[in-house]
Order: C-alpha cells, then structure tokens, then sequence
C-alpha cells in the first residue's frame, strides 16, 4: 500500500510540478589537511514558461562606477536580458544595473573575495580556472553555469562550440567532448591535461 501510495505521490509531482531544478550552494570546510570544497544542492521550483537560471541572496558589496561602495543582502535578477540587483529600503527600490558598476562581489566562508566583473549586461564571475577560464552569471563556484570562456589573458568569448574548439586546438578527446556537446566536461579534461 506504502509503495501505491508513494507511486501516486510521484506521478503527481511529474505532472503538476512542471519543472524544478537545483541551485548549487558551496561552502569551504577546513580539515587539517586542507580546505575541501563541500557542494550542496536545494530544489526550486520554476513556474511553466519561465527560464533562465535563479541567483541565491547573498549579501553583495555592489562598487559603483563613482567608486562608491554598496552593501546589500539581494539576488542578481535575470528576467530581462539586462541582469540587475534591487536593494529595497524602507521607502524605495533602487534597480542597479551592470554598466553602473565596476564589479559585484561576495565574501566566501573561507574569507577569500568572488567577485564578478561588469558587462552590458551581466557581472561575469569566474568559477573555473586553468588555460581555459570559465565564466558565470551566478555568484557561485559551480562551473556547469558557464556562459563564457576565455585563454589566459585573452578576450572573454561566449561558450560555443567553435570557441571551444578554436581553445582546446588538436586535443582529440576535447574535440570529441565538443562534438557530443559536453562543453563543460572539454573545459575540465583541457585544464587538467594542459
């Protein structure tokens, strides 16, 4: 009867739910042989006809370009194609923008600074480093949100598939990888072997 039920219960979830995805959540732990990055990962649920990905609040400092220092608990917000963060306050909702700033940055738990660089449209935040680096719109150290790539001091590209081949040249698992559309796992496979 516990497993009808539990069948049911799950059916149900297919049907109505429509879509959920997780949102990464990395936190250092400090043993005594090193520091070990522990990632975790919390269901959200996406209404129908919604896309993109979702940010966590964290607590951001926002430098503007004036060099004015911002500090608010937000999310960057991705509903347009101009991401923002809003900073509520008792009386006003103030929509900061990417071009008004020079970066956005958070604190880690482990002390270090991750902070993402202006764009047009979106602060870039660097999530994978090696020859290959890899960049994401989220504020956090997951590198399966990579939305752009770069060579060492090189241009920053949007992750596509002739970039990455252009990047990883005559690697021939890489270029495999590629093939298949496993972009991310290219990127991996090049920075550990180069």
């Amino acid at each position: 009867m516990r497993v009808v039920i539990f069948s049911i219960f799950m059916l149900m979830n297919v049907f109505f739910l429509k879509a959920q995805f997780m949102i990464p959540q990395t936190t250092v732990i400090k043993t005594p042989n090193g520091n070990v990055n522990h990632t975790t990962y919390t269901y959200h649920y996406m209404p129908t006809g919604s896309v993109g990905p979702v940010s966590i609040k964290y607590d951001f400092t926002i430098v503007l370009k004036d060099s004015t220092m911002v500090n608010a608990r937000t999310r960057i917000e991705f509903k347009d194609s101009t991401n923002i963060v809003a900073i509520k306050n008792k009386n006003e909702k103030r929509i900061i923008k990417p071009n008004e700033t020079i970066e956005l940055f958070r604190i880690l738990p482990d002390g270090r600074k991750f902070g993402g660089m202006a764009t047009d449209s979106c602060w870039l935040f660097q999530c994978t480093s090696g020859k290959i680096n890899g960049y994401s719109r989220l504020a956090d150290q997951n590198e399966d949100h990579v939305i752009a790539i770069q060579t060492g001091d090189g241009p920053i590209l949007p992750l596509s598939k002739n970039n990455l081949l252009d990047m990883v040249g005559e690697h021939k698992y890489c270029i495999e990888l590629i093939e298949k559309k496993k972009f991310i796992k290219a990127i991996e496979t090049y920075n550990k072997e180069n």
